[in-house]
């Protein structure tokens, strides 16, 4: 997941999350978040400038962005 943001909608739907762009600040996931989800993610590295390596080596099955931070300049 590129965008933190979004944690709680998956947090919702007990979804699981294997990487989070987290701006390499766990703490910023809210503690009632990560309660839901698990904290077994992986950081990815920031929103603006996620590790596209890390998030390959995820070999997750759905990337989640956002379309006004990470769509096409």
């Amino acid at each position: 997941m590129l965008e933190y943001s979004f944690v709680d909608a998956l947090a919702s739907l007990g979804v699981k999350p294997v990487g989070i762009a987290d701006d390499n600040k766990s703490e910023s996931i809210i503690p009632a978040n990560t309660d839901a989800t698990g904290k077994d993610w992986q950081s990815v590295g920031s929103r603006k400038t996620p590790s596209l390596e890390v998030i390959a080596s995820l070999q997750s099955d759905l990337i989640i962005a956002d379309k006004t931070r990470h769509g096409a300049a």
